[in-house]
């Protein structure tokens, strides 16, 4: 899924902008890597157990990125590839 979405970031003095930038999955992935958004960022009608759900599931997928890249890390230090920071 690619729409169109808004998310909101904040500077040094606090000054809000929006960020353009399209959503690509339901997951709240963007085109800017390490940047998720979920909720309201990405639809402002949704409701509380809309946005609570579009976070959870934005959060689910952060952590098996994670996990997948420790993992990824651990496999190549056991086979010498690289060393663990």
């Amino acid at each position: 899924m690619s729409e169109a979405t808004s998310a909101y970031t904040s500077d040094a003095h606090r000054n809000i902008r929006v960020i353009d930038t399209p959503v690509q999955e339901v997951t709240g992935t963007t085109e800017i890597p390490g940047v998720w958004v979920a909720g309201n960022a990405t639809d402002l009608t949704a409701q509380v157990d809309a946005s609570a759900a579009a976070g959870t599931l934005a959060g689910s997928h952060i952590n098996a990125l994670l996990a997948t890249a420790d993992t990824d890390a651990a496999l190549a230090a056991a086979q010498g590839d690289i060393a663990i920071a």
